[in-house]
């Protein structure tokens, strides 16, 4: 039943969210505050949509300078606490890891303009702190942001659909 109603809530704000608007050059701060749910993911080269409000309950949340991003599944898979409790504790801890059941990080953020630039000062990844990925903001309206990636090694760049919780 919770997956049937998070797949009709996942097309229908595919259908109904707002047309993507032309990118803002400036973004007012004031309308970055708050917490956004992340509700699709878009491979702009190929065209496919990742839906991952069905799968994944994902939010980002903003203050004056900081930010914070939390993100579970809805239906976790993989080893559970009973399936390691006899492994020793570095197979017991690689295993876990390797079981990926959410993603926690935050730290600063500043904008200029509508570029995004975050600054991870905490991570569930080690590997990611320290790091300060940049992202576009194309266009805050309502209740809905849109945002991409600015292109990855390969060229790629992902858009992203997200909708104002609180």
């Amino acid at each position: 039943m919770l997956l049937k109603s998070c797949l009709t809530v996942g097309v229908a704000v595919a259908l109904l969210a707002p047309a993507r608007l032309p990118a803002q050059s400036r973004i007012n701060p004031a309308d970055i505050i708050g917490t956004w749910q992340l509700m699709t993911r878009k491979n702009l080269r190929t065209g496919v949509v990742d839906s991952v409000v069905n799968r994944r309950l994902a939010w980002e949340g903003f203050t004056q300078n900081t930010y914070h991003v939390f993100e579970m599944d809805l239906a976790p898979a993989g080893a559970g606490r009973e399936d390691l409790k006899g492994l020793p504790q570095l197979e017991r801890q690689k295993r876990f890891l390797e079981t990926v059941r959410y993603v926690a990080r935050g730290g600063m953020y500043q904008l200029d303009g509508n570029m995004i630039r975050f600054r991870r000062v905490m991570s569930g990844d080690p590997n990611e702190i320290g790091t300060t990925p940049t992202a576009i903001l194309d266009s805050i309206s309502g209740a809905y942001m849109f945002r991409r990636t600015v292109p990855d090694t390969a060229g790629v760049v992902t858009e992203q659909l997200f909708r104002r919780v609180q």
